[in-house]
């Protein structure tokens, strides 16, 4: 490898430096620094005289003494102290510009679109995510969809979105187009934060406790309704006792926590009040909460832009 560098010798004449050899660099700084070529050849996994040969080569080609003898010890010269700051000097810039060239290559600018419903809102992995934004990828834009399954993946077929978090099984037959990696399950529960609205429920009773409702709880209710009764026939929403309604997850969650009625949302949502028992799961014996899966959906064949393929591959790694 050829360097070409310039030096002042303590008589300020210039030395034009062209040709060096960089394999010789490790060899002379061990040697400088540990002020004994036995102990140099040792740490570099060489032979005493290849380090001898390598410091040899570099005063050869500077025609100058890198080093003098001072006992058994051998310790730089003004010459050599001059080319042990270059070395480091070089060593250093090479590696800034490797940096360079990796953040170059790792950086992700422009704007990703996905779609998940707002359950996932308060998944680890969107809080990974959006850690990793800040980190990793300052100058990228997230553009996040909530809403049903159905619209995200109307949207995702559309090519609105670059890929999705879905929350139910995508049928291969109606959507052929589609590749799914399945990430885990939702666990779906009733909660509330008054315990006598989480005992002996039956039929009637389920009726009768206040429910706090949103966009997509029939569905869920209905999920847990036919594990929890082992009834096929659900109770249609103007049976039930709503006592709220709103379109906001965190909203439902506080009105919850509020006492002001019970719901059935996903589990992991009010894992950390479930714990400390600041709300209560309603349990049963041999009831087995119903659970919907989670997949990462993209379009098969698609190559996405690198900035979504970064993001895509996290979230698909994520554990």
């Amino acid at each position: 490898m050829n360097l070409i560098i310039f030096f002042d010798k303590l008589d300020h004449m210039k030395y034009f430096i062209s040709d060096l050899d960089t394999d010789a660099f490790k060899a002379f700084v061990l040697a400088a620094d540990l002020e004994n070529f036995t102990e140099a050849a040792q740490v570099a996994s060489m032979t005493q005289s290849g380090v001898s040969q390598h410091v040899a080569r570099l005063e050869e080609q500077l025609n100058t003494s890198l080093f003098s003898r001072v006992g058994r010890r051998v310790v730089l010269t003004e010459s050599g102290k001059n080319l042990k700051k270059y070395i480091l000097n070089y060593w250093e810039n090479i590696e800034k510009l490797k940096q360079d060239f990796n953040d170059q290559q790792n950086r992700v600018v422009g704007s990703v679109h996905f779609g998940m419903p707002g359950s996932l809102l308060l998944e680890n992995i969107y809080h990974q995510v959006m850690k990793k934004k800040r980190r990793r990828w300052p100058d990228l834009s997230l553009h996040v969809l909530l809403g049903p399954p159905a619209e995200i993946t109307q949207k995702l077929l559309d090519l609105e979105l670059h890929f999705a978090l879905i929350t139910h099984d995508i049928q291969a037959s109606l959507h052929p187009s589609l590749e799914t990696q399945l990430m885990h399950h939702e666990e779906y529960i009733l909660f509330a934060k008054n315990q006598q609205w989480t005992k002996n429920l039956n039929v009637d009773r389920i009726e009768e406790i206040p429910m706090i409702t949103y966009p997509g709880f029939e569905e869920n209710f209905s999920a847990w309704y036919r594990k929890w009764t082992r009834c096929k026939q659900v109770p249609r929403r103007e049976s039930l006792n709503v006592q709220g309604e709103v379109n906001a997850l965190h909203a439902v969650i506080d009105m919850v926590n509020a006492g002001l009625g019970a719901t059935v949302f996903p589990k992991h949502t009010v894992h950390k009040e479930l714990q400390r028992g600041k709300l209560i799961e309603a349990k049963k014996t041999g009831f087995v909460a119903p659970t919907k899966p989670v997949h990462l959906v993209k379009i098969k064949n698609h190559e996405l832009p690198k900035r979504a393929q970064v993001v895509y591959d996290f979230i698909a790694s994520y554990k």
